[in-house]
């Protein structure tokens, strides 16, 4: 199912719209668009100013290109890629993959995942805060701050592969 060019307006979906499991949203601007559904596969790119709900994503939900956009979603795994200004507030069983050139990203786990053997709730049941490190491949700012609203209280540096 293909979602193309949905601009000032609302858009619902429901299982029946999605035969393939699959949901490709593209270019949509200002809107709000719904996926309540089982889904295999779901690709959100080019969006700005949206906020998506998506159901449950069986395997890979990616997010590519995207400015200010809201995302809630329940997926095994996410790929956020050259993201600005967007939030996602996510229920994940790993923690999601950033690739490229991702800026004031901001990501909310509704859920824990286990990171090497630890079980980590404390620090990603909060709201962080990613920016971009020259020595490693991603930071992580707790609480969540904006670089010109105040100074950043903790940060934890981790090794995207």
């Amino acid at each position: 199912m293909d979602v193309q060019g949905v601009c000032k307006s609302t858009v619902a979906k429901g299982e029946d719209d999605f035969p393939d499991g699959v949901l490709r949203i593209t270019d949509c601007h200002d809107s709000v668009i719904y996926a309540l559904a089982p889904l295999q596969y779901a690709s959100i790119t080019c969006c700005s100013d949206c906020t998506v709900v998506v159901g449950a994503v069986g395997r890979m939900l990616r997010v590519e290109r995207c400015e200010r956009l809201q995302l809630i979603a329940g997926c095994v795994r996410i790929c956020i890629s050259s993201c600005h200004d967007c939030v996602f507030y996510l229920g994940v069983n790993r923690p999601p993959l950033m690739l490229g050139d991702n800026r004031f990203v901001q990501v909310t786990h509704l859920a824990c995942f286990d990171t090497a053997g630890v079980h980590d709730c404390a620090t990603w049941h909060a709201d962080c805060f990613l920016c971009s490190c020259a020595k490693h491949n991603a930071c992580v700012a707790l609480p969540r701050t904006h670089p010109s609203r105040g100074a950043v209280q903790s940060i934890i540096c981790i090794n995207v592969q």
